[in-house]
């Protein structure tokens, strides 16, 4: 699972920036994965509502997840 985990070599070998939607596809694979080792079970991704979308839905340990998954990039933390 290691190629997941790097963003710059999931982006690697292009001349351009990685389109927004592939990263944001990336990171939430990512959120996804840690999710899942944490023992939660994802009920869904990218659930669409009549006031937006939600990136993931989990359950685990008596509790209900709602997820907005964001990356940031290199130097804005």
């Amino acid at each position: 699972m290691k190629k997941i985990m790097n963003k710059e070599r999931y982006c690697r070998g292009r001349s351009r920036p990685a389109p927004t939607n592939q990263i944001g596809a990336w990171a939430e694979d990512v959120a996804a994965h840690f999710l899942e080792r944490k023992g939660y079970q994802i009920l869904a991704r990218n659930f669409n509502t009549r006031f937006g979308e939600i990136d993931i839905v989990a359950q685990g340990e008596g509790v209900i997840v709602f997820a907005e998954v964001r990356c940031r990039g290199k130097g804005s933390y």
